[in-house]
């Protein structure tokens, strides 16, 4: 995804994008959306800790976090993105987690075309993913 906040200088910053959410809900289990279906996707990593309290966008607030890029998303039925940043226990490194709900596999699918260059390198995480600069971009699911 192109990244339109500021980082500060100095940090390692690696943002790992998640167009696409395959949630595994029980069967006949309703969706609900929102903030706590997208927490349970935020993982656990040992050695890093979030810096603040986990950020959802919503269509009417999404340009506050990707100003200059909102309406592309919102034109492919974009649904909620849940934002959150790590710092790495005992240094100066932090990483932005971003996690987009796109409503459906087709419109998650249509905004990471979108937005993938092809010179990008290919990765084998999730589907389809690859490298833009020190950001991690994948799709899986909706």
């Amino acid at each position: 995804m192109k990244r339109y906040r500021s980082r500060p200088r100095g940090c390692l910053s690696v943002v790992l994008a998640i167009l696409c959410l395959g949630l595994s809900l029980a069967a006949g289990a309703q969706e609900t959306g929102g903030l706590n279906s997208l927490q349970k996707l935020v993982p656990a990593v040992e050695g890093w800790k979030p810096a603040e309290a986990p950020q959802l966008f919503s269509p009417a607030n999404l340009f506050e976090y990707i100003d200059g890029a909102a309406e592309s998303y919102l034109s492919y039925d974009f649904k909620d993105l849940l934002a959150v940043q790590f710092d790495k226990e005992g240094a100066e490194a932090n990483i932005s987690l971003e996690i987009y709900d796109m409503g459906t596999p087709l419109n998650a699918f249509g905004i990471f075309g979108a937005e993938r260059y092809p010179e990008n390198p290919p990765v084998s995480v999730g589907d389809a993913g690859y490298l833009e600069g020190e950001a991690l971009n994948f799709a899986a699911g909706r």
